[in-house]
């Protein structure tokens, strides 16, 4: 049976906490199980599906993992290619275990399109929308959205973080000020070029 890896990213846009990349191995009967009930790109679901799905996503794949990149990676580097790097990475922990998907394929980066091998037996294609058209991205893009999630209520909990950790929340960018000098360093995107970055709009 055909074995399909998804791979995609949730908080590539945020201010506060790591951009959560996640990778699912399943075969094709699991892929039309999922796609039944519903599985699909994150962003069209709401938290409590998200959820739901995400235990069955764990139980029912052959494999699955996730990379998180934190906001000090993405101060020095290029998202882009943090992200790619990331869909490598994990492409190769899955050699590592034994798998050798028949496809693997994530969600473009921006505006990128390519095709890349990892460990020179995985291609990869990253596609546009791939979240929405292909089972396995979509639900490796509910995995990543949970784990991110779980790791800003961990920042919540810990911190006091206001809002949803992006740019666009007036809550997040004023929690942001008026915590900025007791804020530990690698929770906020210090470089983010977003006008909407009070570091940012200060010069970092």
């Amino acid at each position: 049976m055909k074995l399909i890896m998804g791979m995609d990213e949730a908080g590539r846009g945020s201010l506060i906490g790591p951009m959560v990349v996640a990778a699912v191995i399943i075969n094709e009967r699991v892929e039309e199980e999922l796609k039944k009930m519903g599985v699909t790109d994150s962003k069209k679901l709401s938290r409590k599906k998200r959820e739901q799905l995400y235990e069955v996503i764990i139980n029912l794949a052959d494999w699955h993992d996730v990379v998180l990149v934190q906001p000090e990676q993405i101060d020095s580097n290029n998202l882009n290619m943090l992200t790619i790097e990331a869909f490598r990475q994990l492409a190769c922990s899955a050699l590592l275990k034994g798998y050798i998907p028949d496809a693997a394929i994530a969600d473009a980066v921006g505006r990128i399109e390519l095709e890349f091998y990892a460990c020179v037996q995985i291609k990869v294609r990253m596609e546009k929308k791939a979240d929405s058209k292909y089972t396995a991205v979509g639900a490796a893009s509910i995995v990543a959205k949970v784990i991110r999630d779980r790791e800003i209520e961990k920042i919540r909990n810990v911190y006091g973080l206001e809002g949803s950790g992006y740019p666009g929340d007036k809550r997040t960018v004023a929690w942001i000020l008026k915590n900025s000098k007791a804020l530990p360093p690698f929770l906020v995107r210090h470089k983010w070029k977003s006008k909407a970055n009070p570091y940012f709009e200060k010069g970092g």
